[in-house]
């Protein structure tokens, strides 16, 4: 199911002919079955669902969100002065910390030790981003306070609850005394050989990933073993220091090369992030 303002942004989308299914390359290759036709219905009255931790992470399921996350946005004029109420810090239930802020009527959010980016409005508590296909959605509880947003990116709907702007202060001061010190997290070069040699199998032990995280390594496992066979042996690993996000940074020798790996561990303890590429 996907929202449209009207049945002008749909054939904006799909094209005239909008009563033909519109499913991607990326959807289908996981779907068992689809509709060959599309259904368009007008709803009368849109709220916002009920808060919920619980997200179904099926490959279909991912893939239409992915899908509807990824559609073209409409920016709409609402009242600047909603934004006084979102402003705040919301914590994710990984530990990742989203801190959202107004300054001179517009929107902006970031992921501590992320960049700042403008959120831009299509309704009255949903908002896109420009930089990324994802969307926030801000939540009020019974008594019209906003006390958590929904982060909808990568085919995950991720729930965040206001937390105190203390929180978000140590959290930040401790990220800065890591980066400072050059501090790996606890075991971290046990971690990336793991990460290493599970790759190198063709296994990686999708449980002790953050949901997005997991689903990236299985559509990716593929082309990084064809990589990592193509380097040979492991040699051995250097810690090169902490990146501004707190990604631990290693250089990381095999048998035909170098390269450069990162990771990253959500507060749970989980692996949240892998990047790798050629030595510099």
């Amino acid at each position: 199911m996907m929202w449209f303002d009207d049945i002008a942004a749909v054939k904006r989308f799909t094209g005239d002919d909008y009563e033909v299914s519109h499913v991607p390359p990326v959807a289908q290759a996981v779907l068992a079955h689809f509709d060959p036709r599309a259904a368009h219905y007008e709803v009368l009255d849109r709220r916002p669902q009920k808060e919920s931790n619980v997200t179904d992470a099926s490959p279909e399921a991912v893939a239409w969100r992915r899908y509807e996350q990824m559609r073209p946005r409409t920016e709409v004029k609402i009242d600047p002065a909603l934004y006084a109420d979102y402003a705040g810090h919301y914590e994710f239930a990984d530990g990742h910390t989203c801190v959202v802020t107004q300054r001179d009527g517009r929107l902006f959010t970031r992921i501590i030790g992320q960049p700042e980016v403008e959120a831009f409005p299509e309704g009255d508590y949903q908002f896109f981003l420009k930089v990324v296909p994802a969307q926030i959605t801000f939540v009020r509880d019974p008594q019209r306070i906003v006390s958590s947003l929904v982060l909808h990116q990568s085919g995950y709907d991720r729930v965040a609850t206001r937390v105190a702007e203390a929180e978000t202060k140590r959290k930040e001061e401790a990220l800065a005394e890591r980066i400072k010190n050059k501090t790996p997290v606890p075991d971290s070069e046990t971690i990336l050989r793991r990460l290493i040699a599970e790759h190198q199998r063709g296994e990686p032990d999708y449980e002790r990933m953050t949901a997005p995280m997991a689903a990236a390594a299985r559509e990716q496992i593929a082309m990084i073993q064809t990589d990592l066979d193509r380097m040979g042996a492991l040699r051995g690993v250097s810690f090169k220091g902490v990146g501004k996000a707190g990604w631990d940074v290693y250089e990381v020798h095999f048998e035909h090369g170098d390269m450069e790996w990162r990771f990253a561990l959500a507060p749970d303890g989980k692996v949240g992030g892998i990047l790798l590429r050629p030595s510099l």
